[in-house]
């Protein structure tokens, strides 16, 4: 495991109370984080620890590294602060990492524990008690809470950065539809003309 994240006893796991509130928190994030590592170390499929498959170590790193550039964002600000420097973007950036990074995690979560990751702890099959079900759940939450969204964040950033954002996004990008050739609509025509 990463010296990073300092190893914990399996007797201090998190439980699923832990994790409310604290997706997208540096502290809760990395607390999951850990007990993703110990998850993977200590659950065996067919024999072997799922840490020693090349895809779970894959996604363990990148949930390491995603924690890790949040807490260097966030020592970033606080030294900011200390030094009496004007905050501009910094503040806007950490809040956009953080909010995007919580579903990223959420998503490593998934491709290690499973479709079990999504579980509340009320289900026997919950890994760890409903500790990844409810760190997801937190972490869709997440993106709309302190009064902020990612579209508002990206804004406040690019204000910072001093350009402008454009309010209306509405065709910056070529929607699914435009992107694949598909749209629910001309499935229903096609489905209605067969």
């Amino acid at each position: 495991m990463p010296e990073a994240i300092p190893p914990r006893q399996a007797t201090e796991l998190s439980t699923k109370e832990d994790v409310l509130g604290r997706a997208t928190t540096m502290g809760g994030q990395h607390r999951v984080v850990q007990d993703l590592f110990a998850y993977a170390r200590d659950t065996r499929r067919e024999g072997r620890a799922l840490s020693e498959d090349a895809l779970v170590q894959e996604r363990l790193l990148d949930a390491f590294i995603d924690c890790e550039i949040g807490r260097l964002f966030e020592e970033r600000n606080e030294r900011m602060k200390l030094a009496g420097q004007e905050l501009t973007y910094e503040t806007a950036q950490y809040t956009l990492w953080t909010k995007k990074s919580a579903l990223r995690v959420a998503g490593f979560i998934h491709d290690v524990v499973g479709p079990f990751a999504l579980l509340g702890g009320e289900d026997p099959c919950a890994p760890l008690g409903g500790v990844f079900g409810a760190y997801w759940q937190q972490a869709v939450l997440e993106l709309g809470r302190d009064g902020i969204t990612a579209e508002e964040a990206s804004a406040a950033m690019a204000h910072g950065l001093g350009f402008v954002w454009a309010e209306n996004r509405e065709g910056a990008w070529p929607s699914a539809a435009e992107y694949t050739g598909f749209s629910q609509a001309g499935a229903v025509a096609q489905a209605g003309a067969g």
